[in-house]
Order: structure tokens, then C-alpha cells, then sequence
């Protein structure tokens, strides 16, 4: 949701998201950019649903298709 160089900007913006959702939010590194990732979704229904809650949110948003963090189960 949010693309930046620098690394005190990109950890603001994380802060900002995990006060405003409730959704696991990630910086990624992959030079020269520090990436803010929302969320693991399993199914695209729920990735379509948060997308257009962070859009109507102000910001740009891209699926992105990874490997997610599963928890385990208790």
C-alpha cells in the first residue's frame, strides 16, 4: 500500500496502519524500496475486500501474490 526509500518513513506509515486496522501489517526490503504489505489473505474474495477498504482509505493498493504467515493452530 505504500512505497518508500526511506526507512523512518516507511515505519511511520506502518504505525499508522496498525492504528487504523486491524490486519497484519509488514515492511518489506527490496532495494532501493521499503515496501508496507497489509494482511494475509487466503482467498481472493478477502484480499478484494480489504483492497477496496484501503483504496477508499486514500491509498494505492496492488495484490501481490506470496507465500503467507500462517499461525498455528492452538
Amino acid at each position: 500500500v505504500y512505497v518508500t526509500s526511506n526507512f523512518k518513513e516507511a515505519e511511520r506509515k506502518k504505525n499508522d496502519l496498525i492504528s487504523t486496522i486491524e490486519e497484519k501489517v509488514y515492511v518489506t526490503y527490496e532495494s532501493p524500496y521499503y515496501k508496507i504489505r497489509v494482511g494475509n489473505y487466503k482467498s481472493e474474495a478477502e484480499t478484494k475486500e480489504q483492497r477496496k477498504l484501503l483504496t477508499e482509505m486514500g491509498y494505492d493498493t496492488w495484490i501481490i501474490k506470496t507465500n503467507i504467515r500462517a499461525e498455528s493452530p492452538q
